[in-house]
């Protein structure tokens, strides 16, 4: 089975990816983002609209970031070249005029949601930035939770989730999950549960009773960057965001921290959890993500109080999630050499990785261009 696009540092797969949080970005303002090795400047125009474009003048490659905003354009700080949010060239004090069309820097989609900017890879958006299916034409309430890095790609952190195998060994699950796999469109794939809890003893089918059918757990998967995780009793659904991209250091190892111990059962893994989000987030990681919680948004006080107490404990199970086999993954190499049946689930991932569109030329920012020739000198001078 091909390689190419599945946990491959070198290869970008256009969708929607985060660059960084909202309020980060002020009106006016200006940022450089290295976004999964591409150089972007992002920057918010007076009027509120945020813009993504490529970093470098196209005059002699000048870093934008380091220039200011002015109106809804930003203007270099090297030659004052004005360059508007379509990416044209509006400005240039050298031209007598207005600057040539052909002079222009691509830009990217930008959209704000769940307190980020979110910048696609590609031309034109396929599909709007994720949303659990569930709460799809819903108002939302969210909550962010603590930024976090692992020591893998994507693709593996994502896959955890629906290792069938893992939840006994590792999490100690009293029964056997079974994942189902549907695709939705290209982009996405949903993986869900078919078992339900078992009536052996007390607990689980007291818990039982909770749902009609089987436990609730759904994994829907975005190009492979973001996951969202729905779970719970049939009458309340908790939904969790983990939207995830390559950090620009590429698979860089953790260097300098002790592997921590296997925590043991369920009180370890809560101290795990709680301990999380007081830990340092120092080191290198190859996958840079987010724990969002949402919910459907409720009306007046008592709606507002009781959707805080909800993203409350969603956000403790978020943490959980996102803290859990924090260990396997400082360490881990991952290659699946000896598939078994219960590893179905993500052999479907892998498949549906390797059918997403690649954004090409991500990692190579366009250079600027070179004036050759007496035609392009002509030009220059008639301007």
């Amino acid at each position: 089975m091909s390689r190419e696009k599945f946990a491959d540092y070198g290869t970008v797969l256009e969708g929607w990816y985060w660059g960084m949080r909202s309020d980060e970005l002020a009106p006016g303002t200006a940022r450089a983002l290295n976004l999964m090795g591409r150089e972007l400047v992002l920057y918010r125009g007076e009027n509120g609209a945020v813009v993504a474009m490529d970093a470098y003048c196209p005059h002699m490659g000048a870093h934008l970031g380091e220039g200011w905003v002015q109106g809804d354009s930003i203007r270099c700080v090297f030659h004052y070249w004005k360059f508007g949010p379509d990416g044209g060239c509006s400005e240039a004090p050298c031209f007598k005029g207005t600057p040539p069309a052909s002079i222009r820097q691509r830009t990217f989609p930008v959209e704000e949601k769940y307190g980020l900017l979110w910048v696609w890879t590609g031309p034109a958006p396929r599909y709007p930035v994720p949303c659990p299916p569930e709460l799809e034409g819903e108002e939302l309430d969210f909550a962010m939770g603590r930024a976090f890095r692992k020591n893998c790609h994507p693709h593996v952190l994502l896959i955890n989730a629906i290792d069938e195998n893992h939840f006994a060994s590792v999490h100690h699950l009293p029964f056997p999950l079974h994942m189902e796999s549907e695709t939705l469109g290209r982009s996405a794939i949903e993986f869900r549960n078919d078992t339900r809890w078992p009536d052996d003893w007390w607990f689980p089918r007291w818990i039982g009773k909770l749902y009609r059918g089987a436990a609730t757990y759904k994994l829907t998967y975005w190009n492979g960057s973001t996951g969202a995780v729905t779970l719970g009793p049939d009458f309340l659904h908790f939904y969790i965001l983990f939207v995830l991209r390559p950090s620009a250091d590429g698979d860089g190892r953790i260097r300098g921290e002790a592997i921590r111990p296997n925590p043991k059962g369920f009180w370890g893994y809560l101290w795990s959890a709680a301990t999380f989000a007081f830990q340092p987030s120092v080191g290198r990681g190859g996958t840079e993500g987010w724990p969002i919680v949402v919910t459907k948004r409720r009306k007046g006080l008592a709606g507002w109080l009781f959707n805080r107490v909800v993203l409350f404990v969603t956000g403790i199970v978020g943490q959980y999630f996102a803290a859990g086999d924090s260990w396997v993954f400082r360490s881990i190499k991952y290659r699946l050499k000896t598939p078994v049946k219960a590893d179905h689930a993500i052999l479907k991932f892998i498949q549906h990785a390797e059918a997403q569109p690649v954004a090409e030329g991500w990692a190579e920012n366009s250079p600027p261009p070179e004036p050759r020739g007496a035609a392009i000198l002509k030009e220059l001078e008639t301007a």
